[in-house]
C-alpha cells in the first residue's frame, strides 16, 4: 500500500494565488524559472558524440534506437522527434533502418537536415517546457522558508496530503549534491526519461534544508493546472505579518480554508527564543476578541 506523505507549498501574499488555491488548482513553473542558477541546465557545449564512437556510428546507434515509426512517450514530443529525424536523415543508414509507409515520416526525412546545434537547442526547449510544481518536506517553522518563498512572512503555506498522483503526474524527491552536472545531450537522447528525472531531481547541497519534492506533469502545461487526484489540502499556515499588513487577504484566506474544512494556524513569533510556532486560529481569534472587549 502506498504511504501518504505530507508536503508543504509556500505561497506569496497575492489574491490570484488564493484564487488558484480556492479553485483546487496548482501553478506549475518552467524549470528555467527556478531560483537556483545551477538547477536544471542543459550542457550546450558538449557535442553529441562519444569517445569510443565516431559521428557516423553514433548516428547509426541513435537511428536504431529511434527507428520509425517511433511511439512518442514522455518527455519526448512529436515535434521534437521530427527534429531528431531531420538530424539523423543525413545518414544513409538511417533511411534503411527507418523504412516505413508513414507519409508524415517520409516528408520529415526528405526535409533539409538540421545541424547538431539546432538539435541541442531543441533539447533545451523541450526541457524548459516541462511543467513542475515545487513542494517541501521541511519544517513549517523554518524561518528561511517563510522569508524566501512566502513574501517575508506576509504569505502563507498549504499542507497537502499526497498519495498516488498518477498516471499523468509523478513526484520526484530532490537529492542534494556538491557536484551537480548539466544534462548531457547525448545521454538525454540515449535515455531521455532517466536523464530528465536525474536533472529535475538533483540540486546543490546549499538547498538541502528545504527537503524539496517536485510534482511533474507529464501532459499538462506551465501555468495553472487542476490539482491531481491523490492530493488533498489539509492545513493552512498563515504568515506572521499577513494579518497586520494584508488584513483583507488574511480574512479571505481564512474564509476559503474554513469552507474547505481545513485546519488553520497562525504563525506566531517568540522574539526571545527567535522561533516560529503554528498557533491554531481559534486560539489567536479568542485572544484578539478578548483584547477588544477590554
Amino acid at each position: 500500500m502506498w504511504a501518504k506523505q505530507k508536503l508543504l507549498r509556500f505561497e506569496k501574499a497575492e489574491d490570484k494565488r488564493i484564487r488558484t488555491f480556492d479553485s483546487e488548482r496548482l501553478f506549475f513553473s518552467s524549470p528555467d524559472k527556478f531560483n537556483d542558477l545551477f538547477d536544471v541546465v542543459v550542457d550546450s557545449l558538449s557535442d553529441i558524440t562519444h569517445l569510443l564512437f565516431d559521428e557516423e556510428r553514433m548516428k547509426y546507434a541513435l537511428a536504431v534506437l529511434y527507428q520509425a515509426p517511433f511511439k512518442t512517450e514522455w518527455p519526448l514530443s512529436d515535434d521534437f522527434m521530427r527534429l531528431v529525424y531531420m538530424w539523423l536523415a543525413s545518414d544513409s543508414e538511417f533511411k534503411v533502418i527507418g523504412e516505413t509507409t508513414d507519409s508524415d515520416y517520409e516528408m520529415t526525412v526528405r526535409q533539409p537536415s538540421i545541424d547538431e546545434d539546432e538539435l541541442k537547442k531543441a533539447i533545451t526547449l523541450l526541457f524548459k517546457n516541462i511543467p513542475v510544481c515545487c513542494f517541501f518536506k521541511s519544517e513549517v517553522c523554518d524561518p528561511l522558508m517563510w522569508a524566501h518563498y512566502a513574501d517575508q512572512h506576509n504569505g502563507y503555506c498549504v499542507e497537502y496530503e499526497v498519495g498516488v498522483v498518477g498516471p499523468n503526474f509523478f513526484t520526484l524527491p530532490v537529492s542534494y549534491t556538491t557536484a551537480k552536472k548539466s544534462m548531457n545531450p547525448l545521454k538525454f537522447l540515449m535515455d531521455p526519461v532517466l536523464e530528465t528525472e536525474r536533472a529535475l531531481s538533483t540540486k546543490g547541497h546549499q538547498w538541502a534544508h528545504e527537503k524539496e519534492v517536485r510534482l511533474v506533469s507529464k501532459f499538462g502545461h506551465t501555468g495553472e493546472n487542476q490539482l491531481p487526484k491523490g492530493m488533498k489540502p489539509t492545513s493552512v499556515y498563515i504568515g506572521y505579518h499577513m494579518r497586520d499588513q494584508q488584513p483583507k487577504m488574511f480574512y479571505h484566506l481564512i474564509e476559503v480554508a474554513e469552507r474547505k474544512g481545513m485546519k488553520i494556524y497562525i504563525m506566531t513569533a517568540n522574539k526571545t527564543s527567535m522561533t516560529l510556532t503554528p498557533t491554531p486560529w481559534s486560539t489567536v481569534k479568542l485572544i484578539v476578541e478578548t483584547k477588544k472587549e477590554h
